[in-house]
């Protein structure tokens, strides 16, 4: 390709001096050269984080595509809350029905007060209701 550039560009100009002739080989030479210093690429990093997105999104899509059944939380009914509230000994029905109202509303606090010894159960809910009624 480069003897035919430089044949291309020789025939016609037969009347220029051999001087000029030769240093148009070399720079014809040179940008044929390929340990020439080209300035690099630019990174394309919006396209590496849009490839990593599609990435992501497949496994994600994957994810939701798994066929096993989600685990359902364990809810207490309300019934077995009243029923346990209504086994500890000597608490007021005022004090009971206001530890009922919070006990329904958090799972996780009905499971602590499970696991008391019976004796302890009445101070708990009481020491609960003065601290959210304050």
């Amino acid at each position: 390709m480069q003897s035919a550039l430089f044949t291309q560009l020789i025939v016609p100009m037969a009347k220029v001096p051999r001087q000029v002739l030769r240093l148009l080989k070399i720079h014809l030479n040179k940008l044929n050269d390929p340990s020439l210093d080209l300035p690099q690429k630019r990174q394309r990093t919006g396209d590496a984080i849009l490839c990593m997105l599609g990435d992501m999104n497949t496994s994600f899509n994957d994810a939701l595509k798994s066929t096993e059944p989600l685990p359902l939380p364990h809810v207490t009914p309300p019934a077995e809350i009243f029923a346990s509230l209504q086994m500890i000994p000597d608490v007021a029905r005022c004090d009971m029905l206001k530890s009922y109202g919070k006990l329904i509303l958090n799972e996780c606090l009905f499971q602590a007060l499970m696991e008391l010894p019976m004796d302890t159960m009445k101070e708990w809910l009481l020491m609960l209701n003065e601290k959210n009624s304050n």
